[in-house]
């Protein structure tokens, strides 16, 4: 059994949220090779759970607020002007 682990950015993130679409229409194929899905936010669980209330997901969310997990896996902290690179802008649009 393998665990396909998908980390957000923050719940709200446009390019986070279009990779979980794309990772959650592969739910069926990925189920056939005996993989779940794990989606782990930064939130607390509060805003999680309030998040949750109003758009349902299939797979099952983890909490990370203090990015324990994150720093884990070496996933660091993007400066905020990465997001105003030409490139990042140009996958937002199109």
């Amino acid at each position: 059994d393998y665990l396909f682990v998908v980390f957000l950015r923050h719940l709200l993130c446009i390019a986070c949220n279009s990779h979980l679409g794309t990772v959650l229409a592969a739910r069926d194929e990925l189920a056939k090779k005996n993989c779940s899905i794990l989606v782990v936010a930064q939130a607390t669980p509060e805003v999680l759970t309030k998040h949750l209330s109003w758009r349902k997901f299939p797979v099952p969310f983890a909490c990370d607020p203090d990015r324990v997990a994150y720093r884990k896996f070496g996933l660091a902290r993007t400066p905020v002007w990465t997001f105003f690179r030409p490139d990042v802008l140009l996958r937002y649009l199109f």
